[in-house]
C-alpha cells in the first residue's frame, strides 16, 4: 500500500478544520459588505449584517422571558419600604418642627404638635401604600420599555464590541465548532482510505 494515501485523513482533517474556521469568522466577518461584480451580490458577516434583526429579538426574548417591570417591581420588599418611608416622615417632620418653631413653640406644644402630624402621615401612608406601589409600577411601564432599551443599546454597540461580547461568551464552543471540523475531516479521509483499501 502507498503510504501517500495515509495524507487522505490529514489532508481531510486540516480541510475540514479551515473549513470550520472559516465559516466561524464569516459570522463576524467582512464587518462591512463587500461587492463582488462578477457575481452581482454582497458578502458581510452574518451578525454585522444582522445586527438590528439580533437586537430585536435578544430585546423581546430578554422582555418577555427574563426580565420585565413586573419582575423588577416584585423584588422591592414593600415593608421595608414602608418602614424606610415612614422613618423619613418621621425625621423630615422632627427637623423641620425643630428649624421653624424653635422660639415660636414650647417643647410641649411642640412634641404634640410632632406626634399628630406624623401619626396622621404615617396612617395615611399605610393605608395607601399598596395603591401607591401599584400606581408606581403602571407609571414606571409607561416611562420605560426595557425591550426598547435593551435594543437600542445592542444597536450603539460598534460591531466590533458585538464582535468581542459574543466571543467572550462563546469563544470556547466556536472553538469546539473548528476542532470538530478537523475531527469530521479526518474520520471521512479514513472512510476514503477505506474505500481505496478496499477497492
Amino acid at each position: 500500500m502507498n503510504y501517500y494515501y495515509l495524507l487522505i485523513p490529514i489532508i481531510g482533517a486540516i480541510i475540514g478544520y479551515f473549513t470550520n474556521f472559516v465559516a466561524v469568522k464569516m459570522l463576524f466577518r467582512p464587518l462591512e459588505p463587500i461587492n463582488i461584480p462578477l457575481f452581482n451580490i454582497k458578502i458581510q458577516g452574518l451578525l454585522p449584517s444582522r445586527r438590528d434583526e439580533l437586537a430585536e429579538s435578544v430585546a423581546e426574548s430578554i422582555e418577555s422571558n427574563l426580565l420585565s417591570i413586573d419582575n423588577i417591581m416584585e423584588e422591592f420588599d414593600n415593608e421595608v419600604i414602608k418602614e424606610e418611608l415612614n422613618y423619613i416622615i418621621k425625621d423630615t417632620i422632627d427637623q423641620k418642627i425643630n428649624k421653624n418653631f424653635k422660639y415660636v413653640m414650647p417643647r410641649l406644644l411642640k412634641d404634640l404638635s410632632r406626634e399628630i402630624i406624623v401619626d396622621a402621615i404615617q396612617e395615611e401612608v399605610d393605608e395607601n401604600f399598596d395603591d401607591w406601589m401599584k400606581t408606581l409600577t403602571e407609571k414606571i411601564k409607561d416611562e420605560i420599555d426595557i425591550k426598547e432599551m435593551v435594543e437600542e443599546k445592542i444597536k450603539s454597540f460598534s460591531l466590533v464590541t458585538l464582535e468581542e461580547l459574543v466571543l467572550e461568551i462563546a469563544d470556547r464552543e466556536l472553538k469546539h465548532i473548528e476542532y470538530l471540523g478537523g475531527v469530521i475531516g479526518f474520520i471521512i479521509g479514513l472512510g476514503q482510505l477505506l474505500l481505496i483499501y478496499l477497492l
